[in-house]
């Protein structure tokens, strides 16, 4: 699992958007489709009507029925007769039915006009159904387009929800090292106020600690200053005394290291400040 925050809630967004995403175009594939099967047979409905008053020849074609529909209407007469499939749909009440047409499922619309004579509107189930998918694979575009939009806002939401934290540690690299002011909780995500107070009780802390080791330096430091002071003026006592070409020496490293001693101490007396 990646350690990214925002890796892994951009995925997790991600999964999220992409499961409604299929779930919402799924149901909406399958309430298109049903519309347009309704729609369909609402189609049959009305050529049914326009037909109920007169026939149809067989070369004459339906005005205002698309071509791709295939909608075929067949006059079965005023009794049973011709193929077995006619004298099928002659035994079926007025009304829309299902039945085989050559051998293939269709949608089969019958009604009787009022001389008796009936007929038929048929439509086969593939080319209903492959007019179903048409249009219902056209009302999932929208939500095909919006996804990917979807995804870049998220990152873009993503980006900016952790832009705070990115600035908060940016701050805190230009910080000197004796800097030991609380961070502002202002202008900050609530979500980071517990991580910012951890933060100002740990610079609280060190801050205390810093204090207590100055302190300790400053009170090591004067402590020392009177010793020291004390072998400087014993080495001067000793400077101008007639002493041996050896002593005068060791006097000499003496004193020098008293100076460096004073001068380390004023160093620390420096830092203490």
């Amino acid at each position: 699992m990646t350690k990214s925050l925002r890796a892994r809630l951009f995925v997790g967004l991600t999964a999220v958007i992409l499961l409604a995403g299929c779930i919402g175009g799924a149901f909406t594939y399958l309430w298109a489709f049903d519309e347009a099967i309704e729609m369909q047979d609402s189609t049959l409905i009305q050529i049914g009507s326009l037909l109920q008053n007169g026939s149809v020849r067989s070369d004459q074609s339906l005005g205002g029925v698309d071509a791709d529909a295939e909608v075929d209407v067949t006059e079965l007469g005023t009794a049973p007769h011709g193929s077995a499939e006619e004298r099928l749909l002659w035994s079926l009440q007025d009304g829309l039915h299902v039945v085989s047409r050559i051998g293939q499922s269709a949608r089969v619309l019958l009604r009787t006009r009022p001389d008796g004579s009936r007929f038929a509107v048929t439509q086969l189930t593939d080319v209903r159904d492959d007019i179903a998918s048409s249009m219902a694979i056209r009302t999932l575009l929208p939500i095909a387009a919006l996804i990917p939009c979807l995804l870049l806002v998220a990152a873009l939401v993503v980006e900016g929800s952790l832009r705070p934290m990115v600035r908060l540690a940016g701050d805190l690299d230009l910080r000197s090292a004796d800097d030991m002011i609380p961070l502002p909780l202002a202008d900050t995500p609530s979500e980071l106020h517990p991580f910012i107070a951890s933060i100002n009780g740990l610079l609280e802390r060190m801050k205390l600690m810093m204090d207590q080791q100055r302190r300790f330096v400053a009170d090591a430091a004067h402590e020392l200053r009177t010793p020291i002071t004390a072998l400087s003026l014993q080495a001067e006592i000793l400077d101008p005394a007639d002493l041996p070409e050896q002593a005068r020496e060791r006097l000499g490293a003496l004193k020098q290291g008293i100076r460096r001693t004073k001068h380390l101490l004023e160093q620390l007396l420096a830092l203490a400040t």
